[in-house]
């Protein structure tokens, strides 16, 4: 093994972040994940990518030993004490960018979103997916190869070695592998600080808890889990879901979109968790419009999550 190779393993091992990693080794984002590549084909190392609460990506070898969620498709959210009787954890939620079409999400509304973040101590933003238009016949496009769009889209995101951006792929981003175009490999190659968790639905572990985040809104029989958080309408709403015996209560929350293709002004979600012992409680929203090039409330609503019996 390479003296480089060693040098990220033990980087890995004591928990850097990706970018501290990339900037210490003195190498890109594309660099690391092809050195991960030799790593995962030549030395059988299998890495989970992380989310921090603070805005951190970390990765950890081995995802079966004990506490470590192996799903392929969820991501933990660490530093959250299991054992503390009350927590906040505050996010963004944004949804439907398209990036590509004429009415897709705007780069200065992306950087109202970080700037409220930053404002915020917000250090988490999940997205909804559709992330970029791709292959759309129906409406008008600034670039029609889903190729120039991801390369846009990574270009409009803003970059803060303090924020991570989590989400799952739309029906607009994973139809293009019909195309020899894989979206997720793409953003992953070049971007440290996202995560897309697959096509259409993940799960999101936050202390002992965790929610479900789709991009179309889910049917009842889909749902895990008490919470998800669904886009694909472009709209903001609450929608309660109850089970066939009536004993459990689902709660929907319906993103609304960051582009302007349903409506006149883009729109995002701050989100508030309450955990009371690691499990989630109640969760706070506020839908946010740009205002004079800044995010402004203009619903907030409280709602009981309830658990499981």
């Amino acid at each position: 093994m390479s003296e480089l190779l060693i040098k990220i393993l033990e980087k890995i091992n004591s928990e850097d972040n990706i970018y501290k990693i990339c900037t210490d080794l003195k190498i890109s984002i594309n660099q690391f994940n092809y050195y991960l590549s030799i790593l995962k084909n030549n030395y059988f190392y299998n890495f989970t990518r992380f989310g921090s609460r603070n805005g951190n990506i970390i990765l950890k070898d081995s995802p079966k030993k004990a506490g470590i969620l192996s799903n392929n498709n969820m991501t933990r959210i660490l530093s959250i004490p299991n054992n503390q009787e009350k927590d906040y954890i505050r996010t963004v939620f944004i949804s439907d960018l398209h990036i590509g079409s004429t009415s897709g999400c705007t780069k200065e509304f992306l950087q109202q979103v970080y700037k409220y973040c930053n404002e915020n101590n917000i250090h988490l933003i999940f997205c909804n997916g559709d992330w970029i238009d791709g292959i759309n016949e129906k409406g008008e496009q600034l670039y029609k190869d889903p190729r120039n769009q991801a390369e846009e889209l990574i270009n409009v995101i803003p970059f803060d070695n303090n924020i991570c951006v989590i989400g799952v792929e739309g029906d607009h981003d994973y139809n293009l592998c019909n195309f020899n175009f894989n979206f997720e490999s793409y953003i992953q190659r070049y971007r440290s600080d996202i995560i897309i968790l697959g096509n259409n639905t993940a799960k999101v572990a936050m202390g002992k808890d965790y929610f479900e985040i789709f991009h179309k809104r889910p049917k009842i029989e889909e749902i895990k889990k008490l919470l998800c958080f669904s886009g694909h309408l472009h709209k903001f709403s609450m929608d309660r879901f109850t089970s066939s015996d009536s004993s459990v209560s689902f709660l929907n929350v319906g993103v609304p979109s960051a582009s302007t293709i349903f409506n006149s002004i883009p729109s995002c979600l701050m989100v508030t968790f309450e955990l009371n012992n690691g499990l989630i409680k109640n969760i706070y929203t506020k839908q946010l419009i740009s205002i004079n090039s800044n995010l402004e409330p203009i619903n907030e609503i409280t709602q009981i999550v309830r658990k499981r019996n």
